[in-house]
């Protein structure tokens, strides 16, 4: 500062002196506005910090030094006695055990399936549906009133049901191919009809024509 006011004094010129002067006035203002700063904020300012020592820790730990049992373990050795079975004896056991639960077992018969194979087809040239065995062995054949038969469809208890496509009619066939009855016929005005099928398990399913321009759903039971 000092140095700048003797350089202001040395200045011949006016306008040197007038630049001079302008620097050391800012210098001033930083100055001053560093004071200002210092006074605002808690760096410029004396602490005094004081410490006070908690006796009651020292206590405790004294108090645990002078209990010598906290110190101690002590290990009790007892004797379990054990109840040893001979290997026979259990085996025995054992035995008695899954006898008594088989006596109780019973059985009962529910159902008896006939695991014969047949293969029932119909004949649309011939007139005629058709059963046979496995081995290609006819076992029956049906042919009466049937002009064109088509598609057929068995239910849960072996009935034949058969779409007779030129009559416009459904029979039903019996499972031993000995006994008919017409179910649906002309006057019932499903034209042109060719497959029918039993949904699984149940006593209905669908029927549909040849061009599938329509789906009908059925339901057969037995009064």
């Amino acid at each position: 500062m000092q140095d700048n006011l003797l350089s202001v004094k040395t200045h011949s010129s006016k306008l040197h002196t007038f630049l001079g002067i302008h620097q050391i006035e800012q210098q001033v203002h930083q100055y001053q506005q560093y004071v200002d700063d210092l006074e605002k904020e808690d760096s410029a300012k004396e602490f005094n910090i004081k410490m006070n020592q908690n006796d009651e820790i020292e206590k405790i730990v004294s108090q645990l030094e002078s209990q010598h049992s906290l110190r101690e373990i002590t290990v009790a050795k007892t004797e379990t006695k054990l109840n040893r079975v001979p290997i026979m004896r259990r085996e025995a056991q054992v035995q008695s055990r899954e006898q008594s639960s088989i006596s109780n077992m019973i059985m009962n018969i529910e159902t008896k399936i006939d695991m014969n194979i047949r293969v029932i087809y119909s004949g649309h040239n011939s007139n005629a549906v058709c059963c046979v065995d496995e081995s290609g062995k006819q076992i029956w054949l049906y042919g009466q009133d049937l002009l064109g038969p088509w598609g057929l469809c068995t239910d849960t208890y072996g009935n034949i049901f058969v779409i007779d496509q030129q009559f416009k009619k459904v029979i039903v066939i019996s499972k031993d191919g000995q006994n008919s009855k017409v179910l649906i016929n002309e006057e019932d005005r499903l034209e042109e009809l060719q497959c029918i099928c039993f949904n699984h398990n149940e006593s209905s399913g669908f029927m549909c024509d040849l061009n599938g321009t329509y789906i009908a759903k059925f339901n057969v039971s037995s009064g």
